[in-house]
């Protein structure tokens, strides 16, 4: 979840998947041993979304307005 200043409000909300299908390049070594790392899958903003919906890993809706604060 990304913060706005001015106006405070809740700017973009992002979900992450973990991944174990991880290629790394060479010279560069996992910081934990399974190789697992999270990868975004998905992307939500008031200007291009009335609310927050997903089904994954269970259903939900969120409207902008419960995130305000």
């Amino acid at each position: 979840m990304a913060l706005g200043v001015n106006p405070r409000r809740v700017e973009v909300v992002r979900a992450f998947a973990r991944s174990i299908e991880v290629v790394l390049p060479p010279g560069m070594t996992p910081l934990r041993p399974d190789h697992a790392i999270y990868v975004q899958i998905d992307e939500w903003t008031p200007e291009a979304h009335d609310h927050i919906e997903t089904i994954h890993p269970f259903p939900i809706k969120i409207p902008w307005d419960d995130l305000a604060y």
